[in-house]
Formats: structure tokens, C-alpha cells, sequence
């Protein structure tokens, strides 16, 4: 399977003095720098916090069939099929390309 992305526990394990954790941060004391996670009480210098992130079809959830999400590799690779199928669907048309004023921009 090709990579796409270098995971973060794997490109920052040659440093010593960081530790990679995943969890669930139930309280933060940002002024003391500790954390209160499902990792337990964390003491951080400095601390850093990555967070999740979730798709947002701004309540179109119909959207989802058409709009796959980008966050895992299996994601990215069915973006990439897609858009693989898309091109050669319109290498192989007979119709022309439709005009670049029918694709609607945010001033419109």
C-alpha cells in the first residue's frame, strides 16, 4: 500500500525527550501546563496537544456518498480512484468539456 503520510509516533521516536500519547483529554490547566487524560495526569513542558478532528457536511449529511473523507489512507486512496475514473472518463468522452463559467466560484 503506498504512504501517503509519515505517522507522527514513528517520525518523532528518534527524539528522546518527546513522548507520542493518544487519548482523550478530560481537563486542561494551561497556566501549569498538566493534562487530565485517559492517559492519566500528564506534567507537560511545554505542552502541545494535537487535536482530532471529525468530517463536517455543514448538515448535508446526503453528501457524505459523494465526498469521502481525507483522514486515513484507505480515504486517500479512494480520493485518488476517483479522480483516476474521472479523467479517464472524460479522456474517453465524445462530449465536449463543459465551459469553466458553468462551475460555479464563491462570487457567484
Amino acid at each position: 500500500m503506498p504512504k501517503i503520510a509519515v505517522p507522527i509516533r514513528s517520525l518523532l521516536a528518534r527524539f528522546a525527550n518527546i513522548r507520542v500519547l493518544r487519548g482523550r483529554a478530560d481537563r486542561i490547566d494551561i497556566a501549569n501546563r498538566r493534562v487530565w487524560s485517559t492517559a492519566g495526569e500528564l506534567f507537560l513542558n511545554p505542552l502541545v496537544l494535537a487535536c482530532g478532528a471529525r468530517h463536517s457536511y455543514f448538515g448535508n449529511g446526503h453528501w457524505k456518498e459523494y465526498a469521502p473523507g481525507l483522514k486515513t489512507l484507505p480515504q486517500a486512496i479512494e480520493v485518488g480512484r476517483r479522480t483516476d475514473r474521472a479523467l479517464a472518463r472524460r479522456r474517453t468522452s465524445r462530449e465536449p468539456p463543459a465551459p469553466t463559467s458553468a462551475i460555479p466560484t464563491p462570487t457567484q
